[in-house]
């Protein structure tokens, strides 16, 4: 019998076809074989035969070249399988009915030839795209993994890849059993060709998705992602094989560790799509702890970070608050208390790592991204433009090599941002990602607060002082991936770039209080100042939204945000610390890092002031708090605010005046060799105007908005000169020395509102009419105040300025103030010019009013010098060691150092008498 089938297989093209078919052919013979006595030898016959064939079947699986085949024997099965490819004498329920009593006579052989069979599935999957069918693979990966079969899986060396040199997430995706069915993109000649209209079988420099194509995927993704949560779900996630798929899931995320660096190598980590369909997955198997938060939240560890037992590898993660030191002596300290982590924690910890690494990775890159496709166009048009000089050249080839190279290195890279904005806007994946976040946020205000069973939190409670070990040593991603996600969802709402989401999805109970909170925490918190920078531009958005939509009679889900006690009590004061904090950001890309999220900030605050009493009370409960408290965030605030206005104005005055002699000497004629490098100035000029204009503009109307409703703050003696310099400085600029900002053209071109913005100057000035301390800060400007510049200004004010005729008349009245004060200083100036050396005041060379005395130099100030200085730079001036205004003036509340300044204070006034009297 043997020897005949041998005979037989040696005779055929496809021996695996040929023994399906005889397997087929024996079974319905012997399902039809009558049970009498005398026929038992031929079914004895018939099931010998069959285990006969059954063993050929599992040689031909497990060891090469025993039976001929045009392809594989498992590529051949895992095709019949799929397409149900068989001769028509191959009954209906063949192939799957001889498969499940192949595997159940397989004994030994088992393990390998399901994992076999499904690594065969995986081969294939890893040639197919979104937009290939793929479900028929799928559906028989599903049925490899059912019941008992999973557990062979689990146990085979491809599970986690055990034999192999070098793992890497690449490997994973590609070679683990369940690697490919995660990886399914739209990467590829074929689905570029159907999703895209190419030229030369790339992508066009200005690809978009069609409606259609845009649909397709997200449609092909939705399926790929549900097969693969059911298939884990219901096949790997029953007890059996749970710890080995929590397992396989932690080997696929600490594989892809690298995805998290700034730079990584593409070919040791997984494609976007595999981390984010993982991260999918994750999120689905995470919705119903969260619907059952009650039961589920006790088994929420955040000692998980820290444990040995983790499966997560956080070695190398960064912490919200704590060094390398702290991770280790809080995992000694608690490492004897730690629970035994089940999968409820697992799972939630392995979604935000699968978030970090793939949707928040890709988005964290997405500006690097945009800049380098206008780098690879403008290099393509420069190719392009220069092909007629160099196509009949000696570099005729390489040329043409780089332009084809560049053309395909763009195509990739669009196709690859594309991809990424095509999952993220799939509803269904952004609506579980939100409400994983927001649950997220509730799950890190109970860490921080150290109140596990928390679900609402009072606005009165503040933040520690110090924050608990289990807060400093979470990773830092859990509160950036909040920020990140949130920024990039709204802004495309906003953008209207996004027709499946809309204002109403933000189903946002948590996250704003949590940013709110957390906007103003101190470093001891949030380390990273740029974890807390992009906060700011979330409640800027949604302003935005709540003003439209407004505006429009719209309701929106987000539009009652603001009237939440927690942010209506802390949100203005974390606002005015952010806006300070952010002074250590600015660097060579100051621009982005300090000035964005402060126009941000700038803008937000205007409009929580005019659409919301509320936060007009909570701006001067602020004030009062700092008055009583000696705290100087309120006046750090003010401070810089009014450095950024002067900063601002003057850049964007500076690049008006640049852009206008570039463009003078490039009408005038210039060599050719020199007009290159003009038209990138000009170029970069405009574009600095253009920016700082915006943000310069933003600060001056929030100084107006404030300054109308609450003016004191600006006039303390910190700041008031500060103030004066800088409307003095602008008055003069925009009103005597127009001419040399070319005023139409910058109105026109770059928004410079000319008459607009010496109307909110001069308003401004109005505003601290009724301050005698504004007066003589005015009046004492040497810098930009005289008679006759302010008359000349008036003049213009007169002419130009969009104001009422009575305000243009208090201007006119606080002018003539402002030359009387002027002549009263004069005098007073000519009366104190011989003062003794030991009033003087070494910063300032002028004579003292208010003497202080600096704890460590023991140097002797004026008050509103040092205090003024210190707002700007905490040290002291004359030896650099740290120094606080709160320490400063706490050394000059100390009965000593009091007494020995009153006393000064009042020798330097009997002088002042003393020489009024001589010169009367």
């Amino acid at each position: 019998m043997e020897t005949i089938l041998a005979t037989a297989l040696r005779q055929v093209m496809d021996g695996m076809m040929y023994l399906c078919g005889c397997w087929s052919r024996v079974s319905t013979l012997l399902a039809n074989e009558p049970t009498a006595e005398s026929c038992k030898p031929r079914r004895e016959f018939l099931k010998e035969l069959q285990t006969l064939i059954t063993n050929y079947v599992i040689l031909a699986l497990t060891e090469d070249d025993i039976i001929p085949a045009t392809v594989s024997p498992l590529q051949q099965v895992v095709s019949m399988l799929v397409s149900d490819i068989r001769p028509s004498w191959v009954p209906q329920d063949a192939p799957q009915d001889f498969f499940t009593q192949l595997l159940q006579r397989a004994d030994q052989n088992s393990e390998k030839i399901v994992s076999s069979l499904v690594q065969q599935i995986g081969r294939q999957l890893n040639h197919l795209t979104l937009v290939d069918t793929f479900t028929p693979y799928f559906r028989v990966l599903e049925r490899l993994t059912q019941g008992n079969l999973a557990s062979l899986c689990v146990k085979s060396p491809q599970w986690l890849l055990k034999n192999s040199r070098k793992t890497n997430g690449r490997h994973v995706q590609r070679n683990s059993l369940l690697g490919p069915m995660f990886g399914l993109s739209v990467q590829g000649a074929r689905a570029r060709a159907a999703l895209f209209e190419l030229e030369d079988g790339l992508l066009k420099p200005n690809a978009k998705w069609t409606e259609n194509s845009l649909h397709t995927v997200r449609e092909g993704w939705t399926m790929a992602v549900r097969m693969a949560h059911s298939i884990v779900k219901e096949n790997f996630l029953p007890k059996g094989t749970r710890e080995q798929m929590i397992e396989w899931f932690a080997f696929a995320l600490n594989s892809n560790a690298d995805r998290s660096k700034m730079r990584h190598n593409p070919n040791e980590v997984s494609s976007t799509t595999f981390v984010v369909t993982l991260c999918d997955v994750l999120l689905e198997l995470t919705m119903p702890i969260i619907n059952k938060d009650a039961a589920m939240r006790k088994n929420l560890h955040p000692c998980y970070v820290t444990s040995a037992q983790a499966d997560i590898n956080y070695e190398n993660v960064t912490r919200l608050a704590a060094d390398s030191d702290t991770v280790k002596r809080v995992t000694q300290e608690r490492e004897k208390d730690h629970p035994q982590f089940g999968f409820i924690t697992q799972c939630f910890f392995f979604a935000f790592q699968a978030l970090s690494l793939g949707p928040m990775s890709s988005l964290s890159h997405k500006d690097e991204t945009r800049h380098q496709i206008s780098h690879l166009k403008k290099q393509i048009k420069k190719l392009e433009a220069t092909k007629p000089q160099w196509e009949r050249t000696g570099e005729a080839y390489a040329k043409m090599s780089e332009l084809q190279q560049t053309k395909a290195y763009l195509s990739m890279v669009l196709l690859q941002e594309l991809e990424i904005d095509a999952y993220m806007l799939t509803k269904d994946f952004a609506i579980r990602l939100l409400t994983f976040l927001d649950y997220a946020a509730m799950w890190l205000l109970r860490v921080a607060f150290q109140d596990p069973n928390a679900e609402t939190f009072d606005a009165n409670r503040k933040l520690a002082e110090h924050p608990p070990d289990e807060w400093k040593v979470l990773p830092e991603y859990m509160m950036s991936s909040i920020s990140d996600c949130m920024v990039y969802y709204l802004r495309l709402v906003l953008w209207g770039q996004s027709r499946e989401i809309t204002p109403n999805d933000f189903h946002m109970k948590y996250i704003p209080k949590l940013l709110a909170l957390f906007m103003g925490c101190s470093p001891e918190w949030i380390q990273n100042p740029y974890t807390r920078s992009n906060i700011p531009q979330i409640f800027h958005f949604v302003s935005i939204l709540d003003r439209e939509m407004g505006k429009r009679g719209m309701h929106c889900e987000m539009s009652g945000m603001f009237m939440d006690p927690i942010l209506r009590e802390h949100l203005l004061g974390g606002c005015m610390v952010l806006y300070v904090d952010l002074e250590n950001l600015g660097g060579h890309n100051q621009f982005y890092d300090k000035f964005e999220p402060r126009n941000y900030i700038a803008e937000l605050i205007q409009h929580l002031w005019k659409t919301y009493p509320e936060y007009q009370v909570a701006f001067a409960k602020e004030a009062e708090n700092a008055e009583a408290t000696g705290q100087t965030r309120f006046v750090k605030f003010f401070n810089f605010l009014l450095n950024d206005c002067t900063f601002l104005l003057d850049e964007s005055i500076q690049a008006l005046k640049e852009i206008k002699e570039l463009g003078q000497a490039l009408r005038s004629g210039v060599p050719e060799s020199e007009r290159g490098d003009k038209e990138d100035g000009l170029r970069q000029a405009e574009g600095r105007c253009q920016s700082y204009l915006g943000l310069g503009n933003a600060c001056v109307d929030l100084m107006l908005t404030i300054s109308k409703d609450m003016p004191a703050p600006f006039v303390k003696e910190e700041l008031v000169n500060q103030l004066a310099q800088m409307l003095d400085f602008f008055l003069d600029i925009l009103c005597n020395k127009r001419k040399d900002l070319n005023v139409t053209d910058a109105e026109q071109k770059y928004g410079f509102k000319h008459r607009e913005l010496i109307g909110k100057i001069v308003t401004t000035y109005i505003h601290f009419k009724s301050f005698k301390q504004f007066t003589q800060a005015v009046a004492q400007d040497g810098r930009s105040y005289s008679k006759a510049g302010f008359k000349s200004a008036l003049d213009v004010v007169k002419q130009f300025a969009p104001l009422m005729p009575g305000e243009v008349q208090v201007f006119a009245e606080m002018c003539k103030e402002f030359e009387e004060c002027a002549d009263q200083e004069a005098a007073d100036d000519e009366m104190w010019e011989d003062y003794p050396d030991e009033f003087e005041d070494p910063l300032s060379y002028a004579i003292l009013n208010v003497p202080m005395k600096l704890p460590s130099s023991g140097q002797i100030v004026e008050r509103a010098i040092i205090t003024r200085a210190l707002l700007n730079d905490e040290i002291d001036p004359f030896n650099r060691s740290k120094l606080t205004t709160e320490e400063l003036l706490a050394y000059n509340e100390k009965p000593e150092v009091k007494a020995e300044m009153d006393e000064l204070a009042k020798k330097i006034n009997a002088w002042k008498e003393e020489q009024k009297k001589n010169k009367t």
